[in-house]
């Protein structure tokens, strides 16, 4: 009789912890790591990024499934070398289960093999270089990539605004060229022409050099990057070039309200395009908008937006699983679509964000921009001569 009890005993302990076990598995943190230069040149696309993961895992969604949400950020210090050891700090140290990746595709590019290798989700949240789509398995980029970011932007050209020929002046840097490209595939292909082209040095300071040079054409086409258009786009008006100007993708500068008052009224009237701007007017991004003032003082650029959609994409996902973060379930579940604070959001088979882009025009008050239009692009990955290749198309 008493080996009976102690018996009945263990297995009634043993009935009374699994539940228990379970319940500490369940309030385990699941966590998300953030890996960007919050220092260096992209100090102010990283702040945007990162205020905007904060406040959706802070303040909108704090736990997915009863397990709470734990955000790890590092710096990168701009530097390549010092993101891949950062990463794998986060990875193999801190345990993350998904990444948000730095948004300089090449670092990213560096990043992605390494997250790769360990099956971690690579959350890419803004337009990405295609080498995420073609050579990599486990990065979604959420808005789509570069140049399938500006091909509708070469359709709204010369379909809406009846431009034939324009000039290009553009930052020298592979994102550059990869969003003068999808700019490129649309125009030409419609019939418009490109009579000359620019491209300059990252961090250049004197553009009279070059706009000395600006041949007149139908508009000016451009991609001044980050804080290069601080400089850049004063400078234009400074020289008395009156032409019109589309800045074929916002170049993260344009639509940050504190970039924006910095170039004043020299982007007045510039058309651009972005994937997302505080202005949208749907519940979601009128309360976003609504804390990120009280928290930060500012409107939302579109950088804080896109991290705010990527905790949108990464906690639908998470509560997809029931919050079980094993590799192959996140996969299937970061593939859902999903209505975000921009927009509604599908994937192509290659982890490419089908995405709303809109047109905009700067206002008199240019931290504003007016939508003029909208589209939804896509890029899909081809196969051309046993190549992988990428194909832009606007859905609708």
């Amino acid at each position: 009789m008493k080996k009976l009890i102690v018996l009945l005993s263990v297995v009634c302990l043993s009935i009374l912890t699994v539940p228990l076990a379970t319940l500490v598995s369940a309030a385990e943190p699941i966590k998300i790591g953030f890996l960007e230069g919050l220092t260096g040149y992209m100090a102010p696309v990283a702040e945007e990024l990162s205020r905007g993961l904060k406040l959706a895992f802070e303040k909108f969604m704090p736990t997915v499934a009863g397990r709470p949400i734990q955000l790890i950020l590092e710096d990168t210090g701009t530097k390549a070398d010092l993101a891949l050891q950062k990463a794998k700090k986060l990875v193999e140290r801190d345990k993350i289960s998904i990444l948000f990746g730095p948004i300089h595709g090449g670092h990213g590019m560096g990043v992605s093999a390494y997250t790769d290798q360990m099956k971690v989700p690579y959350i890419y949240a803004g337009p990405g270089t295609g080498g995420f789509i073609t050579d990599r398995e486990w990065v979604w980029v959420t808005i789509g990539t570069l140049g399938g970011m500006t091909f509708p932007v070469g359709t709204y050209a010369y379909k809406d605004l009846n431009y034939k020929t324009c000039t290009v002046l553009a930052t020298d840097r592979e994102v550059g060229h990869e969003f003068m490209y999808g700019f490129f595939m649309s125009f030409k292909e419609l019939g418009g022409k490109v009579i000359q082209e620019q491209y300059f040095p990252p961090g250049t300071t004197q553009f009279s050099p070059y706009l000395a040079k600006i041949q007149k054409a139908d508009f000016m086409a451009t991609w001044i990057g980050d804080a290069d258009g601080i400089a850049g786009f004063p400078a234009i008006r400074e020289m008395g070039i009156k032409m019109p100007i589309i800045q074929v993708e916002n170049g993260g500068a344009m639509l940050s309200p504190k970039a924006a008052m910095q170039m004043g009224k020299s982007i007045i009237g510039v058309i651009t395009s972005t994937w997302y701007g505080h202005t949208l007017d749907n519940p979601t991004n009128k309360a976003f908008v609504a804390e990120y003032q009280k928290a930060y003082g500012d409107l939302p650029g579109s950088f804080a937006g896109a991290g705010y959609e990527g905790a949108q994409v990464v906690t639908n996902a998470l509560k997809a699983t029931g919050g079980d973060t094993s590799p192959d379930k996140l996969r299937k579940a970061l593939m859902q679509p999903i209505d975000t604070l921009a927009g509604h959001l599908e994937w192509t088979k290659d982890r490419s964000g089908i995405h709303p882009i809109f047109i905009v025009q700067i206002q008199e008050d240019v931290t504003k921009a007016k939508v003029l239009k909208a589209f939804v692009s896509r890029t899909d990955v081809v196969e051309k001569g046993g190549k992988k290749t990428l194909k832009f198309s606007v859905v609708q």
